[in-house]
């Protein structure tokens, strides 16, 4: 090649080389172009779904299926392992350490360090969206009406079904406070369709009603199940049989390793005595399944009329539980403890353009990141001072660098902080502590506290919140051993 020519050819490969950036940015969307977005809240479900492996009779083709359209994120946490502390972190981006709701008792709209501050809604109204929504969203009656354009039947309503005698669908564990299940027999359920579905209904024909409109909106749907009652109809019972089963795995000395906080948090009020000794271990467990499935079956609705909308690729959904739950792991039931069955939880984000289907993250994330991740997709301010750094980093690049602990608080004084490495507990201010290795002992088995090298203890201890503010509305840090399991 002639020396002029190939210089000549070496300043136009190199342009086209600086180029290229210019036009892959092109063609990607703008991360924040995102019109519409469908935001999808389960009640209490763990991760007993298939594309997580938390149980090995978990069925969830549905949920699976959105797992194959965007990004499963396999290590979210909640900030708190009840409802009401853990949908206000989520919504206000700010830890229960920060604003001080502790407790399923606390009126967040009463809380001074949240006046003035915007939630989720209100970003996306600063955003333009019309607001539309169905089912539990907010804990209890804890609602502002008017933030949302319609809801379907009522914010306050949100799981509008007629309660079931005992007749209709007998209830063999009175034993246990506010843990119940049962089998609606059909003739019943044709006569008493269940909330869900219809929450299932609106949101599917709110989608289809928006295909031949052009304003933005937000489409929130907050299912109810599996929360308890476990009632759901008997094709679904009869989707697990109680001989086909595993139970969850419980290690007989698993509390051998605790101190007195660590058991009394696992025992609670001697539920798992009392499961047992009526022979209804299985049972329980086939309900917690077949509640899932059965919302499974409605979330499947949902992502066909997302699939079918004209507008998919400009509409982001996201899903995602409020808290996790026991089924007798570390001799626990329920909720309300800082072990993984209690904090862990599924979260999935389509982001059309932006997520590759199918991805995966393995990234320890918090539910307190998703007020700054959907105002990076809607293009809406994110509020100051958020406790939730933006998962948007890793929607592009799940093997992106990520260093933020996630916390996750139950009372004012009991803490847990998790990182790639540790999973780091501590009760009561410090009184007391576990820690447990995440990639060698994932079941958080064996206690490595009392063996722990200095510098881990230190590096943990140093990723807690600093000085966790007092209860607001005041309440008495006893919420965390409240009557209502809401």
């Amino acid at each position: 090649m002639h020396r002029s020519t190939r210089r000549r050819f070496l300043r136009q490969l190199s342009s086209g080389l600086a180029f290229m950036p210019l036009l892959r940015s092109l063609g990607k969307p703008d991360p924040r172009s995102f019109s519409n977005i469908v935001f999808v809240c389960i009640d209490d479900l763990n991760d007993w779904v298939s594309c997580l492996l938390g149980h090995p009779n978990a069925r969830t083709p549905h949920i699976d299926r959105l797992a194959r359209s965007g990004m499963l994120f396999t290590d979210c946490h909640a900030a708190a392992p009840i409802c009401n502390p853990s949908r206000t972190a989520t919504y206000f981006g700010r830890l229960p350490s920060s604003s001080g709701i502790y407790g399923n008792e606390q009126d967040w709209r009463e809380c001074s360090r949240l006046a003035g501050q915007e939630s989720v809604f209100e970003c996306f109204r600063k955003a333009g969206m019309q607001i539309y929504g169905s089912g539990k969203i907010h804990h209890k009656g804890f609602v502002r009406p008017r933030i949302w354009d319609e809801f379907w039947p009522d914010p306050r309503n949100f799981r509008p079904e007629g309660k079931f005698s005992e007749k209709e669908v007998p209830h063999k564990l009175k034993e246990v406070r506010a843990f119940r299940w049962g089998i609606l027999p059909e003739p019943i359920h044709r006569v008493h369709p269940l909330a869900d579905e219809g929450i299932r209904e609106y949101a599917v024909g709110k989608l289809s009603e928006s295909r031949t409109s052009h304003e933005r909106f937000a489409l929130t749907i907050g299912f109810n199940r599996p929360h308890v009652p476990m009632i759901v109809p008997e094709r679904f019972f009869r989707m697990f049989p109680i001989e086909d089963l595993k139970l969850p795995f419980v290690y007989d000395r698993d509390l051998d390793d605790l101190g007195p906080i660590g058991r009394r948090f696992a025992k609670g009020e001697g539920d798992h005595e009392k499961i047992t000794a009526q022979g209804l271990w299985a049972e329980a467990v086939q309900a917690y399944l077949s509640s899932i499935a059965f919302i499974d079956e409605q979330v499947g609705h949902v992502l066909d009329a997302y699939n079918a909308f004209d507008q998919r690729e400009s509409t982001a959904l996201v899903l995602w539980s409020d808290n996790g739950f026991h089924l007798g792991e570390k001799f626990a039931w329920k909720k309300k403890t800082l072990w993984r069955e209690s904090t862990r939880v599924p979260l999935i984000i389509i982001a059309p353009g932006i997520t590759e289907p199918g991805s995966i993250c393995n990234r320890p994330v918090s539910l307190v990141s998703l007020l700054a991740t959907i105002c990076d997709l809607i293009g809406s301010e994110a509020p100051a001072s958020l406790d939730g750094r933006s998962l948007l980093p890793l929607l592009e690049n799940p093997r992106a660098d990520w260093d933020e602990p996630v916390v996750s608080c139950l009372g004012r004084r009991n803490i847990a902080i998790r990182n790639q490495d540790w999973t780091y507990i501590e009760y009561e201010g410090g009184e007391e502590a576990e820690l447990y290795h995440r990639s060698r002992d994932p079941r958080e088995v064996q206690n490595l506290w009392p063996v722990a090298r200095p510098e881990v203890l230190s590096l943990m201890k140093s990723l807690c919140p600093k000085g966790p503010v007092e209860h607001d509305p005041p309440v008495e840090d006893t919420t965390v051993w409240g009557l209502d399991d809401d």
